[in-house]
């Protein structure tokens, strides 16, 4: 049997809702921006010393752009899933200014944490919604990507499939090179994998094959 969830998450989980999002497995929820993308939020848990109760909660926000992550996982061989990964992705805390970067901590308290989750969603919807909607279209999250934003081993597959959606097949193919460059002669699971990805992505191009032949 699954293990109740912290009344603070409760009533995080009703905030969100009531902006629009969807409730996933977890504590994942995602919100329709485009017919295309998906804006996307991961709650993180961290125990602190202090009791029963006492959670630090981390929001990570992101995008998920559906066409770009059919092709990747098309690429790679892999089952498409409807919405993890998020294509890029911050913490929320990043997004703030860096005075105002904070934890929010949950203790059980239900007056304390009603005004966390208060704070939370403030910040939510000034810094974490915005950030969604700047990447909400191809070309907005392709310039995310091609400036690296996200996480380092997942951008490597999904800014040139970006760039290949955007018809820009030589600049693609640019970025898929410079990669294997700074992979080298790295002998790792990893490595191969984006090898491998890297040969079948040139191969498409090369021959001229549409990026929509991968799409749903």
């Amino acid at each position: 049997m699954s293990k109740p969830m912290h009344p603070a998450l409760d009533r995080l989980a009703g905030d969100l809702l009531k902006l629009g999002f969807k409730k996933r497995a977890g504590l994942i929820f995602t919100l329709q921006l485009q017919v295309k993308s998906l804006g996307w939020v991961g709650i993180n848990r961290g125990s602190h010393a202090g009791g029963p109760g006492v959670s630090a909660l981390n929001p990570v926000c992101g995008v998920r752009h559906q066409e770009i992550e059919h092709v990747v996982a098309d690429l790679l061989g892999q089952k498409f899933h409807a919405y993890v990964p998020p294509t890029v992705s911050e913490p929320l805390r990043y997004l703030m200014p860096k005075d105002e970067g904070r934890e929010w901590t949950v203790t059980g308290d239900e007056i304390v944490d009603g005004r966390v989750v208060d704070d939370l969603m403030r910040s939510m919807q000034e810094f974490g919604l915005p950030y969604m909607r700047d990447r909400r279209g191809l070309i907005d999250i392709s310039r995310a990507l091609t400036a690296g934003e996200g996480h380092g081993h997942q951008t490597a597959f999904r800014a040139p499939v970006a760039l290949w959606l955007l018809g820009r097949g030589p600049e693609a193919l640019a970025h898929v090179d410079s990669t294997l460059a700074q992979v080298g002669d790295r002998d790792s699971e990893a490595a191969e994998q984006f090898r491998a990805f890297a040969a079948e992505l040139a191969g498409r191009i090369r021959s001229g094959v549409s990026p929509a032949s991968a799409g749903p």
